[in-house]
């Protein structure tokens, strides 16, 4: 790799910003070969004048843009980002700005089959970070580990961590990203009840057009099957369920309201069919796909 010349004297305020352009200025002008070495914090150190921690900072933010690539125990390299054409490369980073890195966090990627919406918000996060110069990563949360997930996390270091609708096991994830620094997004009202900011669905308008929807059909016996979850969207649908009755004339009825595991087992589906006999109810709204498992199984069984 070429020498690096580094312009004195570097700003005594945002040094390692400084730092950084001028190691990116300095990689676009004499276009090494990914994988070259590159300087180590003590070489960079030395050669600036700075301190291993404002160094640090610097190689920290040319890794996570991918300038350069950290190796435990073999040193640092140049990364892919310096093999791109000059014209694909953000002048930005140079001007004072930097690309934003937007982690994407899947909870139901091990069950795409079951989730209705994450195709629709990742499309539109596609669009946004197209015309924004935003670098996603998508990030998968299949199994709950929590090690590996903090291992990307402190690798990678994004700006923003958006979590698609997390549950409540899933909260640690907010609090490691928490740790880091990282600010967080997300969807759904989890997100919302802890204070973040969300897009959140409107539990409370959606069953009431529900509703209103089976009224105008001619039904008036109308039951709310529920699933067994703490979570807030589950209460938030009970309350519009009971609005829509209100609002159609008819007397909200607790006892038209059925909860039932979200495995949808042989005990679900038999507590369910004594609802549907005893209550007779003419039309169900299911508050979420769970509930709908214990459905399918009495289908079936007809």
């Amino acid at each position: 790799m070429a020498p690096i010349e580094l312009q004195f004297p570097l700003p005594a305020r945002k040094s390692a910003h400084a730092l950084r352009d001028q190691l990116i200025r300095h990689l676009l002008h004499t276009s090494p070969k990914v994988g070259d070495p590159f300087l180590s914090d003590h070489q960079l150190a030395r050669l600036s004048g700075l301190s291993r921690p404002t160094v640090r900072r610097a190689l920290d933010d040319l890794q996570r843009d991918g300038w350069i690539e950290r190796r435990q125990g073999r040193g640092t390299f140049v990364g892919p980002r310096a093999a791109m054409p000059v014209g694909l490369s953000s002048a930005s980073d140079v001007d004072g700005r930097r690309i934003v890195h937007l982690g994407v966090l899947i909870h139901l990627v091990g069950d795409l089959g079951h989730d209705w919406y994450s195709r629709g918000v990742i499309e539109g996060l596609d669009d946004a970070c197209d015309e924004q110069g935003i670098a996603m990563q998508m990030l998968g949360d299949r199994d709950g580990d929590i090690q590996r997930i903090s291992r990307r996390l402190v690798q990678h270091r994004p700006d923003v961590l958006a979590c698609f609708s997390p549950s409540l096991q899933r909260s640690w994830i907010i609090g490691e990203a928490r740790r880091l620094g990282v600010a967080v997004i997300g969807t759904g009202s989890l997100m919302a009840t802890l204070e973040l900011p969300a897009v959140q669905e409107d539990g409370v308008g959606g069953i009431r057009l529900a509703v209103q929807h089976l009224v105008e059909k001619g039904h008036r016996r109308i039951g709310l099957v529920q699933p067994t979850y703490v979570t807030p969207f589950i209460f938030q649908r009970r309350e519009g369920f009971m609005q829509g009755l209100e609002q159609a004339g008819l007397e909200p009825d607790e006892g038209m309201v059925q909860w039932v595991d979200h495995f949808g087992g042989e005990r679900d589906q038999q507590q369910l069919m004594n609802f549907i006999r005893k209550r007779k109810p003419t039309a169900l709204v299911f508050s979420a796909y769970a509930a709908v498992r214990t459905l399918a199984g009495l289908v079936k069984r007809g």
